[in-house]
């Protein structure tokens, strides 16, 4: 599935001082109306730990994806990889 609206995420201000940069896989619901379900993203996996995750979840939750039929109470299951690089982020 394709976003249709993404935010990026904010670099943290103290890997931005640190000139760190890092990744934060998530896992997430998106119901029918193409609605990312805040109360289900999960962290499977990052790197650094601890350093960006908060930012992650921040921005994935305010994404939309494309509106399509689901049966009721069925909601898309979906994974993204964020990436912080500093060159997008000067």
């Amino acid at each position: 599935d394709v976003p249709v609206y993404r935010e990026a995420p904010r670099y943290p201000r103290q890997a931005m001082a640190r000139r760190q940069e890092g990744w934060v896989e998530l896992a997430f619901e998106v119901d029918a109306e193409g609605k990312v379900l805040a109360d289900t993203i999960r962290v499977l996996d990052a790197e650094p730990k601890h350093l960006f995750e908060r930012a992650a979840r921040r921005a994935i939750a305010r994404w939309r994806f494309a509106a399509y039929e689901l049966g009721t109470g069925n909601n898309r299951q979906l994974r993204q990889r964020l990436e912080f690089r500093l060159e997008g982020n000067q």
